[in-house]
């Protein structure tokens, strides 16, 4: 795992890591030789694993590390997952990973904005669920054969079958609904404070 490392001319750090995929037994070994780090903060941005139990693992593993701990969820954090003898989909298993985060200590999308002092100046972390569309395909294509056309090129993404968008109608639903909050509530910020989007 590589730490990207976001210095800002401060004796804070701001570090940042994605797709840890620690369901892999290399990659939770990896995971867990993360030192201390008691005065930076930490932005894991997504694809920790599918499994709940592994997000609580490094969830504990990593506030453990780090003064702060910031989530923005991938979309394998998503997938359907059996928990406790229960299904959690779409909507319910992105409310089940906000509700253990908190009480982990992690910041989620849906808490508020924390403010961290880097070089001299206070700075705002967003980390942000907007999810994704079919938007991004050829000009030729039309949104809603974008599937059809990836089928024709045999190409045809897991999330598919795991990454359900109960209660809504699509994940492009979802995501229209997830961008428009998002939108909303950093228009809301304060003008004046920067922004670190993750």
């Amino acid at each position: 795992m590589e730490l990207i490392d976001v210095k800002l001319r401060t004796s804070m750090k701001l570090y940042a890591a994605s797709d840890l995929h620690i369901d892999f037994s290399a990659n939770r070994e990896l995971v867990g030789q993360v030192g201390n780090h008691p005065e930076d903060w930490l932005v894991l941005a997504g694809d920790i694993s599918h499994k709940v139990p592994d997000m609580i693992w490094a969830m504990e593993h990593l506030v453990s590390r780090f003064k702060g701990v910031s989530w923005a969820p991938g979309n394998h954090d998503l997938w359907t997952a059996n928990h406790d003898g229960r299904e959690y989909r779409g909507v319910e298993k992105y409310e089940l990973l906000v509700e253990l985060c908190r009480e982990r200590g992690v910041h989620t999308p849906e808490d508020p904005y924390p403010t961290l002092s880097l070089g001299g100046k206070d700075h705002l972390l967003a980390p942000l669920l907007t999810l994704y569309d079919y938007s991004y395909r050829p000009d030729e294509i039309p949104e809603e054969m974008a599937l059809f056309w990836a089928l024709e090129n045999n190409v045809m993404s897991t999330d598919e079958y795991y990454l359900h968008p109960q209660p809504y109608k699509s994940r492009a639903a979802w995501c229209a609904e997830r961008c428009a909050l998002t939108e909303e509530r950093l228009a809301a910020a304060p003008p004046e404070t920067p922004m670190i989007l993750a």
